[in-house]
């Protein structure tokens, strides 16, 4: 087969389309794109037997943890936790198919929107107890330790942008302006990394309770017409502690109340810790920093505008509230 290209759709289709069929034995009627999931293209296919979700990730840096995770739904589903979406598998039993440099995943498909808000964080909490209750060891996703390695990225961005434009502000015009605009909050910035590596010691003290974690569980929370909840997209899957999942709305009592309501009605014995909130937090925010960073830097974006957002919109209540925790 030649290689995928998007410069002809209905020839990428068809190719694709060829490949299932090849790797799935199912026989494509039509293939549509949706927006489910945050890396990676995906896709709706009918087919005579019934429709199917396909995701195809062509970026080598995640197309591993892609791999991965599908050994963790695999089991998840065998565990009879199917609101995590049913793997498809080829008919050798592998349960990816590597096609021009992709990695495909094909799933079962689930009609639905997602419908995240205030009123669905129980329900959402609700499932994910229950995959915390299901965790096992022994998977090869990534374990989180505690190491702040994101906060290390973010610093290191942050003082790539000064030495770039103090010592060669030639040699990159896109981060030259980009430190013109960050500048200002390079203090703030500093000071949360200061904070991240405080409680990231703090916590490295305790290694126990770590869980299968999503990550981003609120953006692929999805209702299907039946009225029952869906989690998809557990491409970042990781042994961590409940708090990756909680930070978001860790300001909010009653969402903390909420989510230890969850955890012991599913019979996780355990409780959201202040610390590992304020750690994931911070490290959240420094994983989006260097996020927004790369991409500015990939579209010569030198406005700056997305990594302002990002200290003045929605995760700024979450640092506030993440600065009102005392380090251990």
């Amino acid at each position: 087969m030649t290689n995928i290209t998007h410069d002809n759709e209905p020839a990428y289709l068809h190719q694709l389309a060829a490949a299932i069929a090849a790797y799935y034995g199912l026989s494509a009627q039509t293939i549509t794109p949706t927006n489910r999931g945050f890396y990676g293209e995906t896709w709706r296919m009918r087919t005579a037997a019934g429709d199917y979700s396909l995701k195809l990730d062509y970026d080598p840096l995640h197309q591993m943890h892609l791999q991965k995770s599908l050994a963790v739904v695999d089991r998840l589903n065998e565990q009879g936790l199917t609101f995590v979406q049913q793997v498809v598998k080829t008919k050798n039993g592998s349960l990816f198919a590597r096609i021009n440099g992709a990695v495909l995943a094909v799933f079962d498909w689930i009609p639905g929107e997602n419908v995240e808000s205030d009123a669905t964080k129980p329900a959402e909490y609700a499932l994910l107890s229950q995959v915390y209750a299901a965790t096992v060891p022994g998977f090869e996703i990534p374990t989180d330790r505690f190491t702040a390695r994101n906060t290390l990225n973010g610093r290191l961005v942050l003082d790539g942008m000064r030495y770039f434009a103090d010592e060669a502000p030639t040699a990159n015009p896109t981060i030259t302006a980009l430190w013109q605009k960050m500048q200002t909050y390079a203090p703030e910035i500093y000071h949360y990394a200061e904070r991240a590596d405080a409680f990231a010691a703090a916590c490295t003290q305790d290694l126990s309770h770590l869980y299968f974690t999503h990550g981003d569980a609120g953006s692929n929370l999805l209702r299907d017409p039946a009225g029952r909840y869906h989690l998809l997209d557990w491409d970042e899957v990781q042994y961590a502690a409940p708090e990756r999942d909680a930070w978001v709305m860790a300001p909010d009592a009653w969402a903390r109340e909420a989510f230890d309501g969850a955890l012991r009605q599913h019979g996780v014995d355990y409780a959201l810790r202040p610390e590992r909130l304020a750690y994931y937090t911070y490290e959240m925010f420094f994983w989006y920093f260097g996020e927004l960073y790369r991409r500015a830097l990939a579209t010569e974006d030198a406005s700056g505008a997305a990594l302002i957002d990002l200290l003045t919109g929605w995760i700024a209540s979450r640092l506030a509230y993440a600065e009102t925790i005392a380090v251990p």
